[in-house]
């Protein structure tokens, strides 16, 4: 039985065709290399975090009205269904 052990990740990056390496991670020793060669677009880093941008949306008072309506008439169908399966839940 061989047992093979990775002791070394290598962080690359595609820049212009290209394969790059930024940096080495010696697993064994947990010892991280970083070359400090990477370049961001605009030459400044991306934010550490989710921009959150809040945005109200709404309808029209048509569309609400109508999405109300119908969905009133399909909770009257469900409770006329559902007397008229009690009434008659003895006839199969």
């Amino acid at each position: 039985m061989r047992v093979i052990l990775i002791l070394y990740i290598m962080t690359c990056v595609i820049s212009d065709g290209n394969y790059v390496t930024l940096g080495y991670y010696d697993i064994a020793s947990d010892n991280l290399t970083w070359r400090h060669i990477e370049r961001w677009p605009g030459g400044k880093k991306p934010q550490d975090r989710t921009i959150v941008v809040p945005l109200l949306r709404t309808i029209s008072h048509a569309l609400f009205i109508a999405m109300c309506l119908l969905a009133s008439v399909g909770i009257i169908a469900c409770i006329l269904l559902l007397g008229f399966n009690c009434k008659y839940h003895h006839r199969r």
